[in-house]
Protein backbone atom coordinates (compact mmCIF):
# COMPACT_ATOMS: atom_id res chain seq x y z
CA UNK A 1 0.00 0.00 0.00
CA UNK A 2 3.05 2.70 0.98
CA UNK A 3 4.72 1.62 -1.84
CA UNK A 4 1.81 1.90 -3.99
CA UNK A 5 1.26 5.62 -3.05
CA UNK A 6 5.03 6.45 -3.32
CA UNK A 7 4.61 5.30 -6.88
CA UNK A 8 2.18 7.44 -7.51
CA UNK A 9 3.79 10.83 -5.84
CA UNK A 10 6.57 9.67 -8.12
CA UNK A 11 4.54 9.48 -10.97
CA UNK A 12 2.69 12.44 -10.17
CA UNK A 13 6.67 14.33 -9.95
CA UNK A 14 7.47 12.91 -13.38
CA UNK A 15 4.35 14.72 -15.08
CA UNK A 16 5.03 17.90 -13.08
CA UNK A 17 8.92 18.34 -14.09
CA UNK A 18 7.53 17.60 -17.82
CA UNK A 19 5.59 20.24 -17.53
CA UNK A 20 7.93 22.67 -16.09
CA UNK A 21 10.12 22.07 -18.46
CA UNK A 22 7.89 22.14 -21.18
CA UNK A 23 6.65 25.47 -19.69
CA UNK A 24 9.86 27.06 -19.32
CA UNK A 25 10.51 26.41 -23.17
CA UNK A 26 7.38 28.13 -23.96
CA UNK A 27 8.79 30.73 -21.86
CA UNK A 28 12.20 31.42 -23.27
CA UNK A 29 10.66 30.98 -26.72
CA UNK A 30 8.19 34.10 -25.87
CA UNK A 31 11.30 35.49 -24.52
CA UNK A 32 13.38 35.83 -28.13
CA UNK A 33 10.18 36.60 -29.43
CA UNK A 34 9.63 39.73 -27.31
CA UNK A 35 13.44 40.63 -27.58
CA UNK A 36 12.90 40.88 -31.12
CA UNK A 37 9.96 42.64 -31.46
CA UNK A 38 11.78 44.90 -29.21
CA UNK A 39 14.32 45.37 -31.13
CA UNK A 40 12.76 45.84 -34.00
CA UNK A 41 10.11 48.87 -32.40
CA UNK A 42 13.95 50.23 -31.42
CA UNK A 43 14.83 49.92 -35.26
CA UNK A 44 11.53 51.65 -35.97
CA UNK A 45 12.08 54.47 -33.43
CA UNK A 46 15.93 55.04 -34.80
CA UNK A 47 14.26 54.71 -38.56
CA UNK A 48 11.65 57.57 -37.80
CA UNK A 49 14.06 59.85 -35.88
CA UNK A 50 16.35 59.70 -38.77
CA UNK A 51 13.70 61.18 -41.14
CA UNK A 52 12.51 63.53 -38.98
CA UNK A 53 15.49 65.08 -39.05
CA UNK A 54 16.38 64.93 -42.19
CA UNK A 55 12.68 66.14 -43.36
CA UNK A 56 13.10 69.13 -40.48
CA UNK A 57 10.01 67.33 -38.63
CA UNK A 58 9.87 68.07 -35.05
CA UNK A 59 10.91 64.86 -32.59
CA UNK A 60 8.72 62.45 -32.18
CA UNK A 61 6.67 62.76 -28.53
CA UNK A 62 8.58 60.32 -25.55
CA UNK A 63 6.53 56.82 -25.80
CA UNK A 64 4.38 55.93 -22.82
CA UNK A 65 4.89 52.83 -21.13
CA UNK A 66 1.41 51.87 -20.70
CA UNK A 67 2.77 49.05 -17.49
CA UNK A 68 4.04 52.13 -15.72
CA UNK A 69 1.43 54.59 -16.17
CA UNK A 70 -1.52 51.09 -14.70
CA UNK A 71 0.83 51.18 -11.69
CA UNK A 72 0.84 54.95 -11.23
CA UNK A 73 -3.02 54.89 -12.15
CA UNK A 74 -5.23 56.74 -9.26
CA UNK A 75 -1.73 57.51 -7.00
CA UNK A 76 -1.60 61.10 -5.72
CA UNK A 77 1.70 62.73 -6.44
CA UNK A 78 2.81 62.14 -2.55
CA UNK A 79 2.20 58.28 -3.19
CA UNK A 80 3.62 58.09 -6.16
CA UNK A 81 7.10 59.52 -4.58
CA UNK A 82 6.99 56.99 -1.76
CA UNK A 83 6.32 54.06 -3.71
CA UNK A 84 9.38 54.98 -6.66
CA UNK A 85 11.37 55.51 -3.44
CA UNK A 86 10.56 51.26 -1.83
CA UNK A 87 10.54 49.94 -5.67
CA UNK A 88 14.57 51.54 -5.59
CA UNK A 89 15.24 50.57 -2.01
CA UNK A 90 14.23 52.98 -0.33
CA UNK A 91 16.02 55.88 -2.08
CA UNK A 92 14.77 58.74 -3.98
CA UNK A 93 16.82 60.11 -6.84
CA UNK A 94 14.61 63.09 -8.45
CA UNK A 95 16.26 63.19 -11.58
CA UNK A 96 15.40 58.99 -12.62
CA UNK A 97 12.24 59.62 -11.31
CA UNK A 98 11.09 62.44 -12.70
CA UNK A 99 12.32 60.63 -16.23
CA UNK A 100 10.28 57.35 -15.14
CA UNK A 101 7.24 59.63 -14.44
CA UNK A 102 7.55 61.14 -18.34
CA UNK A 103 7.82 57.87 -19.41
CA UNK A 104 4.71 56.26 -17.66
CA UNK A 105 3.03 59.71 -19.44
CA UNK A 106 2.25 61.01 -15.96
CA UNK A 107 4.25 64.34 -16.99
CA UNK A 108 5.09 65.63 -20.21
CA UNK A 109 8.63 66.68 -19.65
CA UNK A 110 11.29 65.82 -16.54
CA UNK A 111 11.42 69.49 -15.54
CA UNK A 112 7.64 69.49 -14.61
CA UNK A 113 8.02 66.12 -13.18
CA UNK A 114 10.95 66.94 -10.72
CA UNK A 115 9.61 70.72 -9.55
CA UNK A 116 6.50 68.39 -8.33
CA UNK A 117 8.59 65.92 -7.22
CA UNK A 118 10.77 68.62 -4.97
CA UNK A 119 7.33 70.08 -3.85
CA UNK A 120 6.21 66.59 -2.62
CA UNK A 121 9.88 65.63 -0.93
CA UNK A 122 9.33 69.96 0.82
CA UNK A 123 6.27 69.13 2.15
CA UNK A 124 7.03 65.52 3.24
CA UNK A 125 9.68 66.02 5.75
CA UNK A 126 7.85 63.67 8.13
CA UNK A 127 8.54 60.93 4.99
CA UNK A 128 11.71 61.95 3.50
CA UNK A 129 15.58 62.67 4.66
CA UNK A 130 17.59 64.60 2.49
CA UNK A 131 20.39 62.52 1.50
CA UNK A 132 22.60 64.45 -1.03
CA UNK A 133 21.64 66.65 -3.95
CA UNK A 134 18.23 65.43 -5.46
CA UNK A 135 18.55 62.35 -3.63
CA UNK A 136 15.89 61.39 -0.67
CA UNK A 137 15.78 58.44 1.52
CA UNK A 138 12.44 57.42 3.25
CA UNK A 139 12.69 58.24 6.65
CA UNK A 140 12.34 54.73 8.42
CA UNK A 141 15.48 53.94 6.12
CA UNK A 142 17.17 57.04 7.01
CA UNK A 143 17.00 57.05 10.55
CA UNK A 144 18.22 53.17 10.37
CA UNK A 145 21.15 54.45 8.42
CA UNK A 146 21.81 57.43 10.86
CA UNK A 147 21.41 54.89 13.97
CA UNK A 148 24.45 52.86 12.81
CA UNK A 149 26.45 55.87 11.16
CA UNK A 150 25.22 58.12 14.03
CA UNK A 151 24.48 60.96 12.44
CA UNK A 152 20.96 61.77 10.25
CA UNK A 153 20.72 64.37 7.45
CA UNK A 154 18.53 67.36 7.79
CA UNK A 155 14.86 66.79 6.51
CA UNK A 156 13.34 67.64 3.03
CA UNK A 157 11.01 69.99 5.11
CA UNK A 158 13.28 73.45 5.43
CA UNK A 159 10.49 75.28 7.02
CA UNK A 160 10.26 72.51 9.86
CA UNK A 161 9.79 74.32 13.23
CA UNK A 162 13.24 75.16 14.86
CA UNK A 163 14.85 75.43 11.57
CA UNK A 164 17.10 78.22 10.76
CA UNK A 165 14.79 78.62 7.78
CA UNK A 166 11.87 78.84 9.75
CA UNK A 167 12.50 82.34 10.70
CA UNK A 168 12.34 83.42 6.35
CA UNK A 169 8.54 82.92 6.77
CA UNK A 170 6.82 85.95 6.29
CA UNK A 171 2.03 86.35 6.57
CA UNK A 172 1.18 89.79 4.80
CA UNK A 173 -0.48 92.21 7.39
CA UNK A 174 -4.16 93.13 7.07
CA UNK A 175 -3.14 96.52 5.35
CA UNK A 176 -1.45 94.56 2.56
CA UNK A 177 2.15 95.35 3.08
CA UNK A 178 5.09 93.30 3.49
CA UNK A 179 7.15 95.33 6.21
CA UNK A 180 7.50 91.95 7.82
CA UNK A 181 9.16 90.28 5.15
CA UNK A 182 12.85 88.90 5.31
CA UNK A 183 15.01 91.89 4.21
CA UNK A 184 15.90 89.85 0.69
CA UNK A 185 12.19 89.38 0.43
CA UNK A 186 11.23 93.38 0.35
Amino acid sequence: MAEEFLGQLQDMRQKLLLEQERQERRIASAQAVLANVRSDLAALDQTEALYRKEHGLAAAPPRVDNQLRERFANMSSRDMAIELARQSGGTLVVTAAAQLLVKAGIFKDARNAGNNLYTILDRSGDLFVRVAAGKYKLRDEAVQAAESDGKLSEPANLYQFGSPYAEQRWSYSESGSDSDAPAGAR
